[in-house]
Order: C-alpha cells, then sequence, then structure tokens
C-alpha cells in the first residue's frame, strides 16, 4: 500500500512534535478544571498509520452478492439512466459484473456492467429474490433473452 504525502506528512508532524514515547495533554474542559491524560504516541501512530493503510474487504457484501440472482439497480450507462434488472454474474475482490436482465432495443447482446464494491450502495435498489413480486419476469427474460420478442434464434 503507497503512502501518500499527507500521511507521511501527519507522521512527521506527530514525531516531531513528540519527541518521547509517552507524553501528557491538557485539555482545558469549560467550567472544570483542567484534565490532563497521557497517552502512547506510537499508540496514536500506528492509528494514523492503520486508518490510512487499512483497505475495506467487503467480505459480507461479496457473500451477499454471491447468494443473489438478481437485483433492481440504477446504473448510468451510455444511453440513459436504467433503474432495470441486473443477473449478477460474478465477484471479484473489488468489483461486481453484473448483466442486464432485458436486452435493450437495437442490441444484440446484453450489456453487463463493472461495479466497485466501494459504490454498491449508490447503484443498488433491490433484491429479486425468489419471494420478490417480479422475480417471474425478471427470471423469464433473462432465461429468454431475445425469444420473448418473437425472436427466432
Amino acid at each position: 500500500m503507497k503512502c501518500t504525502k499527507d500521511v507521511n506528512l501527519h507522521i512527521f508532524i506527530i514525531l516531531r512534535f513528540f519527541s518521547v514515547s509517552d507524553a501528557t495533554v491538557q485539555f482545558n474542559v469549560p467550567n472544570q478544571s483542567i484534565m490532563s491524560k497521557q497517552f502512547c504516541v506510537n499508540t496514536v501512530v500506528a492509528k494514523i498509520i492503520k486508518d490510512y493503510v487499512q483497505v475495506p474487504t467487503f467480505e459480507e457484501l461479496k457473500e451477499e452478492i454471491q447468494h443473489q440472482e438478481y437485483a433492481r439497480m440504477k446504473l448510468r450507462t451510455d444511453r440513459m439512466i436504467t433503474g432495470y434488472w441486473y443477473a449478477m454474474l460474478y465477484v471479484t475482490t473489488e468489483h461486481v459484473v453484473v448483466q442486464d436482465v432485458l436486452l435493450k432495443v437495437g442490441d444484440t447482446r446484453f450489456g453487463t456492467h463493472l461495479v466497485k464494491l466501494s459504490d454498491w450502495n449508490t447503484y443498488f435498489i433491490e433484491w429479486i429474490d425468489e419471494g420478490h413480486d417480479r422475480y417471474q419476469d425478471c427470471h423469464y427474460e433473462f432465461r429468454n433473452g431475445m425469444r420473448s420478442w418473437g425472436a427466432t434464434i
């Protein structure tokens, strides 16, 4: 993981400010006497580094997506903003690959889209599972594709 200039600057400032391993900080609290709290500089530096370096793994989200077949999502495509049905194809460490359930007019293939796991909540609307009132429609369209419009393939 690369450290940014901001991280290096924060660490430099902290290390320059606290030249010993333990320091005492005084807080002025209104209507109370001065409080002091002792803490370890190494703990502060470790916390800052951890916050900058630790990358979210999205394990729970990946697990949930892998157990679903369809979702309704709001994606921006090159043609329009859509709020349609998408089939979950597969999940990688950082992305989800989804495919259009409905074949768009003029297309001969279903569109596929790459969604970052970090952006998932921006696009996700709801799951379309077997208990959903539109599941049968979604499943029928995805399985039949162009045949649902009378194409013979």
